[in-house]
């Protein structure tokens, strides 16, 4: 899997992409449903898988304060993710430069512009950009003008529960490691 840390570095926009985004904390099983989708279109369509994800978590600089802490280190989600079959692995530093893109900057510039991608997939409660201005409806919106797929994946429920990394770590810090 190759590795990118700095979006300077990709010259050209990839050709053929699937991707996706997120912070991915724990790579749980929700996290893998998609990016397992995302490996087996970019398959399908012979181009690269390509997961974006963060080194620096972004509560971290948007809140301006320590986050709960992570479920799994930097180095240890990559390891994960590379484990998924994933082509290329995006590991930037949430900064503050990066926290003022606004959703459409972000789709615009870095998943068609850099990323070149013809189909993304997120999960269904996705938000990004500055003050959550990107969601489900503007990926909808900029699929059509940008061209490109838009899938959005549903939720993964466990024991009547929806996975997400918010419950895992309620649940290790509760001392309930056999149902995190």
């Amino acid at each position: 899997m190759q590795i990118i840390r700095d979006l300077n570095l990709i010259r050209e926009p990839l050709r053929a992409s699937a991707a996706t985004i997120g912070t991915f904390d724990g790579v749980h099983v929700g996290h893998q449903k998609v990016i397992g989708q995302v490996v087996a279109r970019a398959r399908k369509i012979g181009g690269k898988s390509v997961v974006l994800t963060f080194y620096t978590h972004p509560q971290k600089v948007i809140k301006g304060e320590a986050v709960t802490p992570l479920i799994t280190s930097p180095a240890h989600k990559v390891s994960l993710i590379e484990n998924l079959g994933v082509d290329i692995c995006i590991l930037l530093d949430f900064d503050r430069d990066f926290a003022r893109m606004t959703g459409e900057e972000f789709v615009r510039k870095v998943l068609v512009g850099k990323l070149g991608i013809k189909q993304l997939f997120v999960g269904f409660n996705f938000t990004f950009g500055h003050h959550k201005s990107g969601n489900i409806a503007l990926l909808q919106k900029l699929s059509k003008e940008c061209g490109f797929a838009l899938s959005i994946v549903k939720p993964v429920v466990k024991k009547h529960i929806t996975v997400s990394s918010t419950v895992i770590r309620t649940l290790i810090s509760t001392g309930d490691l056999a149902l995190a």
